[in-house]
């Protein structure tokens, strides 16, 4: 039942973003992203966290963010037939534009689910249900804050690309930095109680906490290759997600083959971890490549933040207990330790005050 909407909800986003309404796809991903993490949290922890209810919940999200996505959409046609006819040209350039992220969603679509179809076959619905918990808590939960500002910092950099200026560089290399600044926290929590989170979380699969040294790391590379995938969005460059797309595709299907019979719900997450990081990889290196996006020398610093925060809260594990209780003190710790580090290595600059300042000014301009 969901695979009709999330099959639909990338057209929604695609065909926006075609249009040049990036600003109403910035909201349907936010309200998406937010909306998938409340109802998974309300679920598990005020209903159950069973898959059925878990399935129930995504299922919702995709059916309300698809119905706030087609209100924008028919909107949207219905100003362009008001207003004016759209020229050959202009239909087949939001057809460029939109058509190959939709395609790049769709085999997205097919390789997220592959390794659980797999394990399906050859193992069974008990090992199926344990990994898809595992993954649900690292590729929900990780990204959310890093994919809000995406959808902020997306459309600006399309404003830059289309006045010819240089600032789309430069908001690309700060971009990284805050988005590891932000998800690198979550990163620390992940590595630092990643069974308490499980047993707080999803008790039935706490068995399958180990599940998160592989899988928090290998989404947390979407953070480093965010910046760069923007950057190729905002200047028209979406046949890349479809390369990529299409590159990534077949491997993932042959790893998850031969891993699976061999090593079982480890060879899941090893070739998913290959397949995930290889892709982002590849948006680096064509983000860099194309439009020029860097990384700032300072971006050494929220990690180094990070690794002192680990360090802290690994420290502690012994005298922390396994319950809610041990994972808000051990929370409190690492995000003190964190954020003064940051302060400690003026994390924040003059300039880039300015320039944030000057970005919100233009934000204000972007459709």
């Amino acid at each position: 039942m969901i695979a009709p909407f999330a099959l639909l909800y990338p057209f929604i986003t695609s065909f926006l973003r075609g249009v040049g309404r990036f600003s109403l796809a910035a909201v349907t991903d936010s309200f998406h992203f937010f909306l998938k993490l409340s109802l998974l949290l309300a679920f598990i922890f005020l209903v159950s966290s069973s898959a059925q209810y878990l399935i129930t919940s995504l299922l919702i999200t995709f059916a309300l963010t698809c119905g706030l996505g087609l209100f924008f959409l028919f909107n949207e046609l219905k100003k362009f037939k008001q207003t004016r006819d759209v020229s050959y040209a202009e239909l087949k350039e939001v057809v460029g534009y939109g058509i190959p992220i939709y395609l790049a969603g769709f085999g997205i679509l097919i390789s997220n689910w592959t390794d659980t179809l797999f394990l399906g076959y050859f193992i069974g619905p008990a090992v199926v249900a344990g990994y898809n918990a595992v993954l649900l808590i690292t590729r929900n939960i990780g990204p959310v804050i890093s994919n809000t500002l995406s959808g902020v910092i997306r459309p600006i950099m399309s404003k830059l690309y289309g006045e010819k200026s240089e600032n789309l560089r430069v908001l690309g290399a700060y971009a990284l930095k805050w988005y590891l600044a932000l998800g690198l926290p979550v990163l620390v929590a992940f590595l630092a109680f990643p069974q308490q989170l499980m047993s707080i979380i999803f008790p039935k699969y706490v068995e399958y906490y180990w599940l998160i040294y592989i899988l928090g790391p290998t989404f947390f590379t979407a953070l480093i290759s965010r910046p760069f995938a923007d950057a190729l969005a905002a200047v028209g460059r979406t046949d890349i997600f479809l390369k990529v797309s299409a590159l990534i595709l077949f491997p993932n299907i042959i790893l998850n083959w031969l891993l699976i019979p061999m090593y079982g719900v480890l060879g899941a997450a090893i070739a998913t971890g290959v397949s995930f990081v290889s892709a982002q990889a590849l948006y680096i290196y064509y983000g860099k490549k194309i439009t020029g996006v860097t990384v700032k020398r300072d971006v050494w610093k929220p990690c180094v933040a990070a690794l002192i925060s680990f360090i802290s809260v690994y420290l502690l594990t012994p005298i922390l207990s396994a319950d809610l209780t041990g994972l808000v003190i051990g929370g409190v710790v690492a995000g003190s330790v964190y954020l003064l580090i940051l302060l400690l290595t003026g994390f924040i600059e003059n300039k880039e005050v300015e320039i944030v300042k000057s970005f919100l000014k233009l934000k204000k301009n972007v459709k």
